[in-house]
């Protein structure tokens, strides 16, 4: 019961890191057909904006994952919501548009330490043969949290304004943190690595990264899920960064693009949660 206690406790807290990076993926999207025109944003200018984080995501994927194989997924993660959580904060309070592009490039970079290591953790705290289905269902929690900023930007009605999405992106992060420092386990993959037990020595031996990549005529196979990624990764984020902006441009108010962003993310998490139960 206790080891069943353990893993719902992962995998709700992993889940809830997950909506977590949604909402803050989604969070500088749906803010800046209010946030452009307050800085007096070019479309130039606003494509660099939006690039800071992905840029930031992209180093704080590979330095978190190397960072977890000698830190632990749990500190790593925790590390990494502090990080996003602390930089989205600094960006409700920009002052000017360096302030803005340096908090979004931090911003970045925590969230992507953060999902390699939820990736890991949720992996790891249950059976082989469930965790296809239960990392698809984890990671549908991202587009969930997308909705939810959208939901965020409709309360311009009631006189929120964008800033108020980011402060809402700052603290949850952190909150969520807290609550790992005493509730979220270590990952039993990493614990049986890094304790020189009878159990730890009987692990077979790890691969370097190039060999376990392109090693056993796997380079093929690994081009091709590269390739497949990026350009997924690359329409995603188009459609995360301009989709309410180029509502907008066409015509449509602020609060239909924030239905649009609404509609586009929670039809992601549905797709998602239901390869995961397929």
């Amino acid at each position: 019961m206790r080891s069943v206690n353990r893993t719902a406790v992962t995998l709700t807290l992993c889940a809830a890191a997950a909506l977590l990076e949604g909402f803050d993926n989604q969070s500088m999207g749906v803010a800046a057909p209010r946030l452009l025109p307050e800085f007096g944003l070019s479309a130039s200018q606003a494509g660099v904006l939006f690039s800071a984080a992905t840029f930031g995501l992209f180093l704080g994927a590979a330095i978190g994952g190397r960072a977890a194989d000698y830190l632990g997924r749990r500190c790593t993660l925790i590390v990494s919501l502090l990080v996003f959580g602390l930089c989205s904060l600094l960006t409700s309070i920009a002052p000017g548009t360096g302030t803005l592009l340096l908090a979004r490039l931090l911003t970045g970079l925590g969230l992507g330490g953060a999902m390699p290591n939820f990736i890991a953790l949720a992996s790891e705290a249950v059976r082989p043969e469930r965790r296809l289905s239960v990392v698809s269902l984890v990671l549908a929690s991202l587009p969930f949290g997308g909705a939810l900023a959208g939901f965020m930007a409709l309360g311009a009605r009631l006189g929120w304004g964008w800033r108020s999405i980011f402060v809402v992106g700052g603290c949850a992060p952190i909150i969520v943190a807290a609550i790992m420092i005493r509730a979220l386990p270590e990952s039993p993959g990493f614990r049986d690595r890094s304790e020189p037990d009878e159990r730890a020595a009987g692990l077979p031996r790890v691969d370097g990264v190039l060999k376990a990549l392109f090693g056993n005529a796997r380079a093929l196979t690994t081009a091709l899920l590269w390739t497949g990624f990026f350009f997924t990764q690359l329409v995603l984020l188009l459609m995360l960064n301009w989709l309410p902006s180029l509502m907008v441009g066409l015509g449509f108010s602020r609060s239909q693009a924030s239905v649009a962003s609404i509609c586009f993310n929670l039809s992601g998490g549905l797709g998602a949660a239901s390869l995961a139960s397929a």
